[in-house]
């Protein structure tokens, strides 16, 4: 998320990690998305990412986490094996499959806690 910071009086274009994030009107009223949203402005990556701070990798859409996502990409079958689909107008979207915590994931795990409490956001007293 870009900062907008002023150096010498001139705004910075460089792109900075800050404490402010922004929702759509889709994720307004969904509690999960406002929680999943803030906890990246507190340095927090998805579960599933590789990124350095996260200590440890799970499945896309299999933890019951904030930072996880309540679906799945799955084949349309264990015969033909598609992952993309084409539906009667021409869009084209991937099979997925709910993630079995959908409307549970209500949690952060210990690791992710501690990376919160060090963003640089947060005044030390």
């Amino acid at each position: 998320m870009a900062t907008g910071k002023m150096k010498h009086g001139k705004l910075s274009s460089k792109f900075e990690y800050g404490n402010i994030f922004s929702l759509f009107a889709e994720g307004v009223n969904n509690d999960h998305t406002l929680v999943h949203e803030a906890a990246h402005t507190f340095s927090l990556d998805h579960t599933f990412s590789l990124a350095i701070d996260n200590n440890y990798v799970f499945y896309y859409g299999y933890t019951e986490n904030y930072m996880d996502y309540y679906f799945y990409h799955t084949f349309n079958n264990l015969v033909d094996k598609k992952l993309i689909y084409t539906d009667s107008k021409g869009n084209t979207f991937l099979y997925q499959k709910d993630n079995r915590y959908k409307g549970k994931m209500y949690s952060f795990y210990k690791w992710q806690w501690d990376l919160m409490r060090k963003d640089r956001s947060i005044e030390k007293k």
